[in-house]
């Protein structure tokens, strides 16, 4: 790694809120599809109750990951500078825990709609997220926390 593109990692680990919009943007595809291409089957009430329960567990699970990060005072906002390694709470299961919150949420909706285009989505969701966000975020982690990153990363799993 050059050390331009080090030092840009150390100081973030991207210039843009990528989660954010890759978020909004595979809700919003999980939608569209719905809307253009229907799809019901006979279990839709079964569907719909655990719809609520996935959007819970998400919702739950990415403000818990949130205000872990908010109480150990470092940024929330995954385009700015991490000022502290975050270890404890739901980051003990998961290096990401905001972002399964947002899958669950993306796939809550889904089953909510009885339609698979919202499992479309969560999957794209997962793939852009890992390329867009969670890479450059690790980089920028392993850059600003070196050997305290790399026991952490070994120990944790990047997703369960």
């Amino acid at each position: 790694m050059s050390d331009q593109r080090s030092t840009a990692f150390f100081a973030r680990p991207s210039r843009f809120p990528w989660p954010s919009a890759i978020f909004v943007g595979c809700l919003a595809l999980g939608w569209g599809l719905t809307a253009l291409l229907p799809a019901h089957d006979g279990l839709v009430e079964l569907l719909r109750i655990k719809g609520s329960l996935c959007l819970a567990a998400g919702l739950g699970l990415a403000i818990w990951a949130h205000a872990t990060l908010a109480r150990a005072g470092t940024t929330t906002l995954p385009h700015q500078a991490a000022t502290r390694l975050v270890t404890w709470g739901p980051f003990r299961f998961s290096r990401n825990p905001t972002y399964i919150g947002q899958m669950l949420i993306i796939a809550g909706f889904g089953a909510l709609q009885a339609s698979p285009w919202y499992i479309v989505a969560s999957v794209i969701y997962l793939m852009l997220i890992t390329r867009f966000a969670i890479k450059p975020e690790e980089a920028h982690l392993s850059e600003r926390f070196g050997l305290e990153w790399e026991a952490y990363r070994m120990e944790v799993r990047r997703w369960l």
